[in-house]
């Protein structure tokens, strides 16, 4: 018997947008939750994106506490893929501290401004992040072991948005 992946539309057919006021704006989609344990069970969703420079794809956020002095939970990119500010190339990132994250870029080209297919992978068992633009773009090591959380976008730059469309979770 041959199985076939089945594609689950995750946003609807809809596109979503972030429209950032400030330095790493957040915003979480509670009914888009990601395993709670990403590398035993692994994860695999494709999306069209369209990044702006310094914007990203959630793909795992965090709730946070706040800098001294703030009070609440703050929103954070766990692990997330966009562009770099400065070069436009496809990063992953990873939260290291408040609004700060590790920067592994996995293409020497300037995707922003550009719509594009990509593909998230981690396999199960796995540590390791796989972006994918039809061809592999590369592989990241994962530094953390990431819990439960949500998917969502991130903009650093005010007024600068990512666009996502067609987000799609593949179920093999």
């Amino acid at each position: 018997m041959t199985g076939f992946d089945r594609h689950k539309d995750l946003l609807g057919g809809q596109s979503v947008t972030i429209f950032a006021n400030g330095a790493d704006a957040v915003e979480l989609w509670d009914e888009l939750p990601i395993s709670r344990l990403i590398a035993t069970e692994g994860i695999d969703i494709t999306f069209a994106a369209t990044f702006a420079k310094d914007t990203q794809f959630v793909l795992h956020g965090v709730n946070t506490a706040p800098p001294t002095g703030a009070t609440g939970m703050k929103a954070r990119m766990g692990v997330g893929v966009g562009c770099a500010a400065s070069t436009g190339f496809v990063t992953v990132y990873q939260l290291t501290g408040e609004n700060t994250y590790t920067a592994t870029a996995v293409n020497a080209a300037d995707f922003s401004g550009v719509s594009k297919q990509y593909r998230l992978v981690i396999d199960p068992g796995s540590s390791s992040l796989k972006v994918y633009n039809g061809p592999l773009l590369g592989t990241v090591a994962l530094t953390t072991p990431y819990l439960g959380g949500f998917m969502g976008l991130r903009s650093n730059v005010s007024g600068s948005s990512p666009i996502i469309s067609d987000l799609r979770s593949i179920e093999h």
